[in-house]
């Protein structure tokens, strides 16, 4: 179990620090800046090569803007909030409008698009963390309280990577923290992910509109959104090539209620490379899971920078809580009061 430095770059405001986790067989690359994941390298199966499994850049400055969120820590919100008003019982929240009329991860200043500082290094028999922490200040997006964050990477010897998120505020505030990894488990990003295997938990997901606003909660069953038993993505999209939600998304970008309690670890969502027949399962305490099968990564040419997207490439995993679609106010269970602390862990568990 080790750490080291890799590399420190200076861009025109900030010095930007990346970091590698290694167990002996996997190696994971995190850097300061959104205290975002710039790596996962798994063995290829080829003598002692390994390959990369996350969307990545090897420009670390490509990660300043970032436009696909790619690797980087979502916060203070995750997902989509429509008209960026936050209902929480009589009281309504106006914060930062970043995408039209609506707020997408919380806004320009975001915790994507800070770069945090090292609290903490450690090596055991068993494991290697880092720590990386920031503040996020009172009004910053909108968002009310000072809150500091601290997002922890640790890898185990058994190949399990733990991305816990601590946070507090000295006021109430509305904390809804996460990952937004895009994974392609063949490590070929020029392939499409649609033949990758899905299982997810979950009874529920949740409809979006045109405007991929969350909109209302649906259940599954009947649904190309049943993924309680394991389907390729390309079998579901072919299954429904005239549904409605999945023509607006070109695939999957939608909530999954995973319906058990909150604050337990358990196990969400796993997916499988049939050729190399690698696999991911995913663990988390959070109560609803996005899955984006990025069906408009590369759309945009002046979003092309270095991560060198196209359509379908990666899917993205975001444990997150339930999406604020139309009607939802939140209630005492969505809130972070006052000196409270604030927990959220995500899981992956590789296998190869």
């Amino acid at each position: 179990m080790m750490i080291s430095r890799l590399n420190s770059i200076e861009t025109e405001c900030y010095i930007i620090d990346e970091y590698c986790l290694d167990n002996g067989m996997m190696s994971v690359h995190v850097i300061t800046y959104g205290a975002s994941l710039t790596g996962i390298y798994i063995p290829s199966g080829i003598a002692d090569n390994k390959i990369n499994v996350l969307l990545s850049s090897q420009d670390l400055r490509s990660y300043v803007k970032n436009p696909w969120y790619a690797g980087a820590s979502l916060g203070p919100t995750t997902g989509r909030i429509k008209d960026g008003i936050i209902n929480f019982g009589k009281n309504k929240w106006q914060v930062m409008q970043n995408e039209g009329q609506h707020n997408i991860h919380g806004g320009f200043s975001s915790l994507s698009y800070t770069n945090t500082a090292v609290g903490n290094m450690s090596v055991s028999d068993d494991w290697v963390e880092i720590v990386f922490t920031t503040m996020l200040n009172h009004r910053q997006d909108g968002f009310p309280g000072n809150r500091v964050i601290n997002i922890c990477y640790r890898l185990t010897k058994e190949n399990r990577l733990l991305i816990r998120f601590n946070a507090c505020s000295d006021q109430d505030t509305y904390l809804n923290l996460s990952n937004h990894a895009y994974f392609n488990l063949s490590g070929d990003f020029t392939t499409s992910v649609h033949n990758h295997y899905l299982t997810v938990y979950a009874k529920e997901y949740v409809a979006n509109t045109t405007e991929h606003i969350p909109d209302s909660r649906q259940s599954v069953k009947g649904t190309p959104f049943d993924f309680r038993e394991h389907h390729s993505f390309v079998d579901r999209i072919q299954q429904a090539s005239d549904n409605v939600q999945i023509q607006v998304a070109r695939g999957y970008n939608h909530a999954f209620i995973l319906g058990q309690k909150l604050w337990i670890m358990r196990k969400a969502l796993v997916l499988e490379e049939p050729v190399s027949q690698r696999k991911l399962i995913m663990y988390t305490d959070a109560p609803a899971v996005v899955v984006y099968t990025g069906g408009f990564l590369g759309d945009d040419g002046e979003k092309q920078t270095s991560f060198n997207t196209k359509r379908n490439c990666a899917v993205a995993i975001e444990p997150q809580d339930v999406p604020t679609y139309t009607g939802r106010v939140l209630n005492s269970v969505d809130i972070v009061r006052t000196g409270e602390l604030y927990q959220r862990n995500i899981q992956y568990e590789f296998s190869f």
